[in-house]
Formats: C-alpha cells, sequence, structure tokens
C-alpha cells in the first residue's frame, strides 16, 4: 500500500474514534443534576409561570388551524389530521402559561373536540367546521389571557 494511503486511513481511523469517543462521554456517568421548584418572586414555590413567551406558540397554532380548515375543505384527511395533532400539542404548551382556569379548560376542550372530529375514517365537514370556530373563540379567549399581563 501506498504511503498516503495508509496515513488517510490511520487520520480516518483516528477521527472516527475521537467522535465515537466525544458522542458517548457523559453516557456512562450518572447525572448528578437535579431539579428544584422554582420559586416565584412573591416566594410562592411551585407557582412560577414557566419562562419563554407564549405568543409564538399562539401564532403556529393560529397557522396550523388555518392550515387545517384549507386541508378539510380540500379532503386531505391525512394533512388535517397531522394539523390538528399539531394544535393540540401546541394548545399543551400553552397552558401552563395562563392563569385562567375557564380559559385553560376552553381551549383543551377546543383543541381535542377539533383533533377527534378529524380522526375518524369519515370526517363530517360542518362538524369540523364548528370546532374549527370553537377553536378560534379559544384561542382568542387564550389570547387575551395572555396579553392581560397573567404571564410573567
Amino acid at each position: 500500500m501506498k504511503k498516503s494511503t495508509v496515513t488517510v486511513l490511520a487520520l480516518a481511523l483516528i477521527f472516527s474514534l475521537a467522535l465515537v469517543a466525544g458522542c458517548g462521554a457523559g453516557d456512562g456517568e450518572p447525572q448528578t443534576q437535579t431539579q428544584q421548584p422554582q420559586k416565584a418572586p412573591d416566594g410562592h414555590a411551585g407557582h412560577a409561570m414557566p419562562s419563554g413567551d407564549p405568543m409564538p406558540l399562539m401564532k403556529d397554532m393560529d397557522k396550523s388551524l388555518r392550515d387545517m380548515a384549507r386541508q378539510v375543505k380540500a379532503g386531505q384527511t391525512m394533512d388535517a389530521q397531522k394539523s390538528a395533532g399539531q394544535i393540540a400539542s401546541l394548545a399543551d404548551k400553552v397552558l401552563p402559561h395562563m392563569n385562567d382556569a375557564a380559559a385553560k379548560a376552553g381551549l383543551q376542550k377546543a383543541a381535542g373536540d377539533l383533533r377527534d372530529s378529524v380522526g375518524g375514517a369519515k370526517v363530517d365537514q360542518t362538524v369540523v367546521e364548528a370546532r374549527l370556530k370553537a377553536m378560534q373563540d379559544a384561542m382568542a379567549q387564550a389570547t387575551k389571557n395572555l396579553q392581560t399581563g397573567s404571564h410573567h
């Protein structure tokens, strides 16, 4: 074999070993970091709002809702089911940011009902449209709740 070929193979082997060793460096070590309950600014533990801005999630949810409405009208059931799943997932991420129990329950119920309305083999467009409207109303209430200073 040529000397340059052996050198390239040796470098490739060393690089591969370094990459594998780097990826698994912490696998065998136990996790020592524990999650401590966060304290709210007023000193109450466990009642702190999650950090981060929920408004981008609301915008994503609105976009998914519009996409789903378009998909249902076009008869794209599989795509509508995916969009409904995204909406429900985003709603679950927004819920911890809200403090109004009625708005939380409304958003969670509307997202679940919407997901269920496209989950079957046959999709009733009038039912889906009614659930889309209910979801829009729940999102409007959630947005109002988030913007009134209830989220820090």
